[in-house]
C-alpha cells in the first residue's frame, strides 16, 4: 500500500473527476480574498499604531469587501455574500454605489428562487438611478419583468418590458414582450410587440461573407476581369484572395469585432424568426397558422428586412410540413426559385426531399440538381443525391455523394449513417464501421446505428463483436424480438445451445407469433427429444397458420413419438379431412390403425392412399414430360428429346404400380404378430420406425 493517490481521484462518488483541479480555482480566488482582507485588515491596524491612520484609503476596503462580496456570490455562499452586501449597503461613504450593490443583490435573490426579494432590490436601485441613466434603467426594468414571469405574473411583466422598451428600445425587451403577450392570449398586444420589435435600430438582413468574397457568378470581378474567364480574370481573383488573406495573418487573425458584431446580429435574427413563430401559433385562430406567417412576412418586408422575410417563409413551409401538408410546403418551397442563389438552394434542397419522401425519384433528382447548381458545398442537397441513387440502385455513385457529403459538413448525421448503409449493401463491413463508429460517437443512444454496427461485426465474421453491439442495443431496446433472435441466432451458429434457447425463448415471450422463432423452438425440444415441449408450439403455429399443414403433421409425429395414439390419429384423420391426397397422413393412418387392429379404416385409408400415390405418380410423369419438352424446345434437337406417348404412358403406369406394390409391402411388413396386444405392439413398431434415425421431413416437412 502506498499513500499517493491519483491526480484526481476521490473516492467520494459524487464528486467529479478532475485531474487538473479546474474545479478549486473559484475556492482558491475566494481564498486569496480572504488573505487580501486580512492584510488590508493589518495594514489599517500598522497605520493606526504608526499615528498614519488617516491617510489610511477608504477605497482600498471598500474594493476588498466588494471583491470579497464577488467571490462568496461565484462560489455559492449567497448568505455571506448577502451580508457584505447589505454592510456596504450600510457605509455612509458608499451611499452612491447603493444602487449597484442592490442589483447584486438582486441577482442573488433572483439565483436563489426568492424572486420577491429581487423584484424589491431591482426596484430600490431603480429608484437609486438617475433619470439620465437609461441603458441601466432598462436592464433594471428587464430584471424586474423577468422576476415577474418566473412568478407567473405575466401581466406585471408585460408592463415591466414596456417601460424596459419606452426607456431604451432593446430586441430582447421587445420579445420577451410578445412572449408575455403570448401567454396572456393578447393577440393585439403580440402584433404591437413584432412591430416594435422590428422598429428597433440595429436589425439588418444577414450578410453570407462567403457570397461576398466569392461574388456572383455572372458578373464580373472589380478588377475588369468576367468572372466566367479562365485565364486573367480567375488569376488576378486568386491573386486578390491570397493577398487579402495574407494582410488578415499579418494583423494577428480574423477581425474579432466582425465576428462579434456577426454573433450579435445572428442573435438578433433568431430572435425575429422565433418571434415570427410565436406570433404564428398566437394568430392561429384568425385564419390558420398561415396568416400569421403572411402577416410576419409583411412586416418584415415593409421593414426592408428581405432575408429574414425569407427565413420566415421557409419557417412556414416545415409548419406545414409539420402538418403532413405537403402540397402546401412544396407551393412555398417553389416561391424560392427567383430569389437568392442561398434561398434556391435551400428551397430546392427541401423539395428534393419532399419528393423523396412521396417517391418521386425524378422530381427529386431535378431539385438536388439545381440546390446543388447554386450551392455545390450544400451537404444536404448531396446526402438528397445519394438518397436518390441508392433508390435507383446505382450503389457506387450513392456512396460517392456520401462521402462528399461528409467531406462537406464532417458532422452530417445523414452522410455518416447513409455511407455506412451503402457499405453494407455493397458488402464490405470493414468500410462500414469507420462512419458508422464515428457516428456512434455522435449518436451512442441511437438504436439504429448500434443495430447497423452489429450487422457490420457479422458480416465481417467477428461473432464476439456483433454479440457486444447486439447487448449494448438490448439495453436501448430491451423488448425488441428481432435483436434477441439475432443473438440466439448467433449463438446457435457458435453451438452454444443454452444461450441461444434463452434467447429465443425472450423472443417467444415478447411476441408470442413469430413462426421463425416457434419453429426453432418446437424443432430443438424435438432435437433434444423431448417431444411433449415442443407440442404446444406446434400448435400454437397450427393456429396461426390453419392453412398450412406441416404445423399439424408436426404435432401427430410428435404425440406418436410419446405414444399418445388417441390424439396422433385424431391428428391424421383431420388432416386427411381437409387434404385427402396427403400422402404422408395417410401412410401413417394405413400404418396406426393397422397396429390398431382397425381392419375397416385400414382398407379404407389404403384404398385412398393408392389413389393419392396414383395421381402424384401422374403428375411426376407430367412434369418431367413438361421439363423435357421445355428443354428440347430450347435445345432444338429433336432426336435427343422426343419422345412417344406410349412411352409416356408406360412410365406412368409403371410409376402407379410401384406406389401399390409398396403399400402391399408396407402392409405385409407391418402386419402385427399373433398374440401382440393392440397398444403395445403399436408403441413398439412406432419405436422401430423412429429408432435412432436423424430427424427428417416426416416431422418437420419444412
Amino acid at each position: 500500500m502506498t499513500s499517493n493517490r491519483g491526480a484526481g481521484f476521490s473516492s467520494n462518488p459524487k464528486g467529479r473527476f478532475d485531474p487538473f483541479g479546474q474545479a478549486n480555482k473559484g475556492m482558491a480566488t475566494l481564498e486569496k480574498a480572504l488573505d487580501a482582507r486580512k492584510k488590508e485588515r493589518q495594514l489599517a491596524k500598522f497605520r493606526e499604531t504608526a499615528g498614519q491612520g488617516d491617510n489610511h484609503p477608504p477605497e482600498l476596503g471598500f474594493a476588498v469587501e466588494l471583491q470579497l462580496a464577488s467571490c462568496y456570490a461565484a462560489s455559492k455562499l449567497y448568505g455571506e455574500a448577502l451580508e457584505l452586501y447589505g454592510a456596504l449597503v450600510k457605509s455612509k461613504n458608499l451611499q452612491v454605489q447603493a444602487g449597484r450593490f442592490r442589483v447584486n443583490m438582486g441577482n442573488i435573490y433572483f439565483e436563489q428562487g426568492k424572486y420577491p426579494a429581487a423584484i424589491k432590490m431591482y426596484r430600490m436601485a431603480l429608484d437609486a438611478l438617475p433619470a439620465a441613466a437609461a441603458g441601466p434603467r432598462a436592464r433594471l426594468m428587464t430584471n424586474i419583468g423577468l422576476a415577474f414571469v418566473q412568478l407567473g405574473q405575466y401581466g406585471d411583466a408585460a408592463a415591466a418590458f414596456e417601460n424596459a422598451m419606452d426607456t431604451a428600445a432593446d430586441h430582447q425587451a421587445a420579445f420577451n414582450l410578445l412572449v408575455c403577450s403570448y401567454a396572456l392570449g393578447d393577440k393585439e398586444g403580440m402584433m404591437a410587440a413584432f412591430q416594435r420589435l422590428l422598429a428597433v435600430p440595429g436589425l439588418a438582413d444577414s450578410q453570407d461573407d462567403d457570397d461576398e468574397e466569392r461574388g456572383d457568378d455572372s458578373g464580373t470581378d472589380e478588377d475588369g476581369a468576367a468572372a466566367g474567364d479562365e485565364g486573367l480574370g480567375s488569376s488576378l481573383t486568386s491573386l486578390k484572395h491570397r493577398f487579402r488573406d495574407g494582410l488578415r495573418d499579418a494583423a494577428g487573425g480574423s477581425d474579432q469585432m466582425k465576428q462579434e458584431q456577426k454573433q450579435q446580429q445572428a442573435s438578433i435574427t433568431k430572435c425575429a424568426l422565433t418571434a415570427a413563430q410565436l406570433l404564428a401559433e398566437g394568430l392561429a385562430d384568425k385564419g390558420g397558422f398561415a396568416a400569421g406567417f403572411d402577416w410576419a412576412e409583411e412586416q418584415l418586408r415593409q421593414a426592408g428586412l428581405g432575408k429574414i422575410a425569407a427565413e420566415v417563409l421557409l419557417a412556414k413551409a416545415s409548419r406545414h410540413l409539420a402538418n403532413k401538408e405537403v402540397e402546401a410546403a412544396a407551393a412555398v418551397y417553389k416561391t424560392f426559385e427567383r430569389r437568392g442563389p442561398a434561398l434556391r438552394a435551400a428551397a430546392a434542397t427541401n423539395l428534393s426531399f419532399l419528393y423523396l419522401l412521396e417517391g418521386d425519384l425524378a422530381a427529386a433528382a431535378k431539385y438536388t440538381d439545381l440546390a446543388l447548381k447554386n450551392d455545390r458545398y450544400n451537404a444536404q442537397a448531396h446526402v438528397n443525391r445519394g438518397v436518390v441513387l441508392l433508390e435507383a440502385g446505382s450503389l457506387e455513385e450513392a456512396r460517392q455523394a456520401f462521402s462528399d457529403a461528409a467531406a462537406i459538413q464532417p458532422l452530417c448525421v445523414q452522410a455518416l449513417y447513409n455511407l455506412g448503409v451503402v457499405n453494407l449493401r455493397l458488402g464490405e463491413p470493414e468500410a462500414a464501421m469507420l462512419p458508422l463508429r464515428k457516428l456512434h460517437g455522435l449518436l451512442p443512444d441511437q438504436p439504429e446505428v448500434v443495430h447497423c454496427l452489429a450487422l457490420a461485426a457479422d458480416m465481417s465474421g467477428d461473432s464476439a463483436g456483433a454479440i457486444r453491439w447486439l447487448e449494448v442495443l438490448t439495453s436501448l431496446v430491451p423488448h425488441d424480438p428481432g435483436v434477441l433472435c439475432k443473438l440466439g441466432a448467433i449463438y446457435h451458429r457458435l453451438e452454444e445451445e443454452a444461450r441461444s434457447l434463452g434467447y429465443y425463448q425472450d423472443a417467444h415471450r415478447v411476441w408470442p407469433v413469430n413462426l421463425d422463432v416457434i419453429s426453432w423452438l418446437g424443432a430443438f425440444h424435438v432435437r433434444s427429444e423431448v417431444y411433449e415441449r415442443a407440442i404446444p408450439y406446434f400448435e400454437l403455429a397450427a393456429a396461426i397458420q390453419p392453412q398450412e399443414v406441416k404445423w399439424a403433421l408436426m404435432t401427430a409425429s410428435c404425440y406418436r413419438r410419446i405414444g399418445a395414439y388417441g390424439p396422433a390419429l385424431k391428428h391424421y384423420q383431420s388432416i386427411v379431412t381437409v387434404q385427402p391426397g396427403n400422402v404422408e397422413a395417410l401412410r401413417y393412418l394405413v400404418a396406426m390403425c393397422q397396429e390398431l387392429g382397425r381392419p375397416g379404416e385400414v382398407e379404407r385409408y389404403a384404398e385412398m392412399l393408392r389413389r393419392a400415390e396414383r395421381a402424384e405418380a401422374v403428375a411426376a410423369a407430367a412434369a418431367a414430360t413438361n421439363t423435357a419438352a421445355a428443354m428440347q424446345q430450347q435445345s432444338g434437337d429433336n432426336a435427343d428429346f422426343q419422345r412417344s406417348p406410349l412411352d409416356t404412358q408406360a412410365a406412368a403406369a409403371a410409376a402407379a404400380g410401384g406406389g401399390i406394390s409398396s403399400l402391399d409391402s408396407r402392409l405385409a411388413k407391418n402386419r402385427r404378430p399373433t398374440g401382440q396386444d393392440g397398444p403395445a405392439g403399436a408403441g413398439k413398431a412406432a419405436a422401430d420406425d423412429w429408432g435412432a434415425e436423424p430427424l427428417g421431413e416426416d416431422l418437420l416437412p419444412m
